[in-house]
């Protein structure tokens, strides 16, 4: 039979550990002033490692599963909000910033080349309008034409403006 420090030193405790042991009834105490049997100790001692490494090992599992479980949801939705805009592209119920700027540059452009010919297509309606009439009607279609041509450009923080408001 052993004593409380040959228990330690056989398990590589020490002897506070084994007393603290002995107390949770991890490790069996020996009878009557008796020493412990060093090899029920050691059983109880392996029984002990392996049913904390059981738990814990069980604990971290079910996290590692959670997470995974928690990544497929999150992958999953991802995918079905890219279908979703897939789909209403397909359907041309949504465009791209990038291509509504640029058909928006085109009609601008046809816009600005029928505001060119605006000035002299007045002028030979009303040939009594004065040059600085002429020149007024001009400007306003130059402030138009500039406009126009800022309206790709402008476009996305419209979008913006209205996504912030609606």
């Amino acid at each position: 039979m052993a004593t409380v420090k040959e228990v330690a030193e056989h398990l590589g405790l020490t002897e506070r550990r084994v007393k603290q042991m002995r107390q949770e009834g991890i490790i069996p105490t020996g009878k009557r002033g008796a020493g412990a049997d060093l090899d029920a100790c050691r059983m109880a001692y392996f029984n002990y490692l392996r049913v904390s490494k059981e738990s814990t090992a069980t604990v971290d599992d079910d996290q590692i599963d959670i997470e995974t479980k928690r990544e497929n949801l999150r992958l999953t939705k991802a995918r079905a909000d890219a279908q979703e805009l897939k789909n209403l592209v397909e359907k041309q119920q949504l465009l791209p910033v990038e291509i509504m700027q640029e058909s928006l540059a085109k009609v601008a452009a046809q816009i600005s080349s029928i505001l060119d010919t605006l000035p002299s297509k007045i002028k030979r309606a009303q040939p009594s309008l004065t040059n600085s009439e002429m020149d007024l009607i001009k400007g306003e279609i130059i402030r138009a034409q500039n406009l126009a041509a800022q309206s790709g450009e402008a476009l996305e923080t419209y979008l913006m403006e209205l996504a912030d408001n609606g």
